[in-house]
């Protein structure tokens, strides 16, 4: 409505007449508008622009239409006549449609976008991000089906915790455990791992995909590394400190995500699963930090980033048949220790 109004004004300050009013500049703010108008993502605004737009502009070339028709001693006249300036006045409707349809679909891919993002919110409140990511690329369906593959599997677990909750204030239990599983995430995190559960103080961690047992293998060494550092702050801080004993192992799981939209939940089953748990279960009696199948580390090619090991004669793992080629690293820290005697 200003840029019409604008134009009626320039044409009465000039003398000009309505056949004469795409002669004046401010009429080509007309684009100017309607692309303004697309910025709104809404393509009522837009349509309200266009009619607004084409009828000012009918009503501007309608003041004393006909008058230049007199002027036949210039062919420019020709190009001022009412017919050029309905096409000219058609034109601006016709781009005006365009980007309504283009405003639609900005607004539909928008509104699409959002609320994908937001059931990708919701989903990792249930799911890993890995797996919300698969289930953006494969549907719910694929992933519910789920399959059969060799993966690495870590068990983490802190020794003493359950003792020294109970001597500490709710307070300092909660700051504890949060501090513990952030430190743990982290070291996850860079390894591109998968964090299936928390249940209490331990941790239940896999790796699929390419390179998994490599990179299950290295987060077995930062997760030592970074216990480590944890265990030196708080002894330096005066806090009491914890041991951890770690598990890792290598074998044939399912791995499917079980549930509806409403409540997901990714799972690993598996003799391979319950193999990774006992292993961390074996750290207390034979005093290793740290536990590890043979099996994993042929499949990673080697120890990795894992340095420190030592071959455990072969052990048979309850519920597996045949004894399992491990191999550990020994207690370092004394606190881990007088941990696992205590216990």
């Amino acid at each position: 409505m200003f840029l019409i109004v604008s134009v009626w004004l320039g044409l009465l300050n000039t003398g000009l007449v309505g056949d004469e009013v795409f002669v004046l500049p401010a009429v080509w703010l007309a684009p100017v508008v309607l692309a303004f108008g697309v910025l709104r993502g809404n393509p009522k605004v837009m349509l309200m622009q266009v009619v607004l737009l084409s009828l000012g502009f009918l009503f501007l070339i309608g003041i004393d239409a006909g008058s230049a028709r007199g002027h036949t001693d210039s062919p420019i006249w020709l190009f001022l006549a009412p017919p050029p300036n309905l096409i000219r006045v058609f034109m601006i409707a016709l781009a005006g449609v365009v980007l309504i349809v283009a405003a639609r679909r900005v607004n539909k891919l928008l509104f699409q976008s959002i609320t994908e993002a937001q059931r990708r919110a919701n989903l990792t409140r249930y799911l890993p991000s890995q797996v919300v990511q698969d289930l953006g690329d494969s549907g719910l369906a694929a992933l519910k089906n789920g399959r059969r593959q060799k993966a690495g599997l870590i068990f983490i677990d802190l020794r003493g915790f359950t003792t020294l909750s109970q001597q500490l204030e709710p307070d300092e239990v909660s700051e504890l455990i949060s501090d513990y599983r952030r430190r743990v995430s982290a070291v996850v995190r860079r390894e591109n791992g998968i964090i299936d559960k928390f249940i209490g103080d331990a941790v239940m961690i896999v790796f699929d995909g390419e390179q998994a047992a490599k990179r299950c293998l290295n987060c077995g060494a930062g997760l030592l590394d970074e216990m480590a550092r944890w265990t030196a702050e708080r002894k330096s801080a005066g806090l009491p400190s914890l041991g951890t004993g770690i598990g890792l192992h290598w074998g044939e799981v399912f791995l499917g995500v079980i549930g509806d939209q409403d409540r997901l939940e990714f799972s690993v089953f598996g003799d391979a699963v319950n193999t990774a748990a006992r292993l961390e279960s074996l750290t207390r009696d034979l005093e290793m930090d740290l536990i590890v199948s043979n099996d994993l580390v042929t499949a990673a090619g080697g120890p990795g980033l894992l340095d420190g090991l030592v071959s455990i004669p072969p052990i048979e793992v309850k519920g597996r048949s045949g004894a399992l080629e491990l191999l550990g690293v020994p207690i370092r820290s004394e606190s881990a220790k007088d941990h696992n005697e205590a216990k």
